[in-house]
């Protein structure tokens, strides 16, 4: 099964499921695996405070576990800033990183020295999230 955290964006979480149902139909993969969405309460926060309460985020997490999700995608950007640390709270290592998808589709670009153009949230910038060095 594949878990989808989401609620850190709702619209961004409906937007990936569509694209990952499309994917699934265009590669010709029939019928599409097993999907749960969870959306959680976002309140909107600010990742880089201090004292940042991940408390739902980590439930969220472990209630995808719980009803065995083998791969986990978080659809936010920002959140994957904690990526480590949800992965360590909840002992549950199949939790996707975004960069190293992205990395592999830009893989093409990358080598070839091409530049490439983000838009991201500040947070995500300031953070270097996307910022590739190999």
């Amino acid at each position: 099964m594949i878990g989808i955290l989401g609620g850190l964006g709702p619209q961004a979480a409906g937007d990936f499921y569509s694209r990952l149902v499309d994917g699934f139909s265009k590669k010709g993969i029939s019928p599409n695996p097993h999907i749960v969405l969870n959306t959680i309460p976002d309140p909107g926060i600010d990742c880089l405070q201090k004292n940042l309460n991940l408390k739902p985020h980590v439930e969220g997490i472990l209630f995808l576990v719980q009803n065995h999700a083998k791969i986990i995608v978080m659809a936010c950007n920002t959140i994957h800033i904690h990526l480590n640390f949800l992965r360590q709270a909840t002992q549950f290592q199949n939790i996707l990183s975004i960069r190293e998808a992205v990395k592999q589709i830009l893989k093409p670009y990358l080598i070839s020295g091409k530049k490439i153009c983000f838009l991201s949230t500040s947070v995500t910038s300031q953070q270097k999230l996307y910022y590739f060095k190999d």
